[in-house]
């Protein structure tokens, strides 16, 4: 409640959305919010330059691990279209960890 909101009206719907996905209960935490939101580096200015691109790859990132990184759910709470992700995903280099099995056949990361 005591953030200060930079964002326009569309942002600040996406993460709720984001908060919405994450949290299984009914009281949203801030866990369930993008850690940007609450996560400050006392290293980096806050208008230092390629701050806003580091943020947006971190908020994609954490989505996607968020989502198991289905990219559709990614798309819908970031309010971003699924080929603007995939976009974002190669220009930030992010690609989905391979899917290995280990001696009981499980699936493991």
């Amino acid at each position: 409640m005591a953030h200060t909101w930079p964002g326009n009206v569309r942002e600040l719907r996406n993460v709720v959305e984001h908060a919405a996905l994450m949290c299984h209960g009914q009281v949203v935490e801030m866990e369930h919010l993008p850690p940007l939101l609450y996560q400050e580096s006392e290293e980096v200015p806050a208008r230092a330059p390629g701050r806003l691109l580091d943020q947006e790859r971190q908020l994609i990132l954490h989505t996607l691990e968020q989502v198991n990184w289905n990219k559709y759910q990614a798309a819908k709470v970031l309010g971003i279209a699924r080929s603007t992700l995939y976009g974002k995903m190669e220009k930030f280099g992010l690609e989905q960890p391979e899917v290995t099995a280990n001696k009981e056949g499980l699936a493991a990361r």
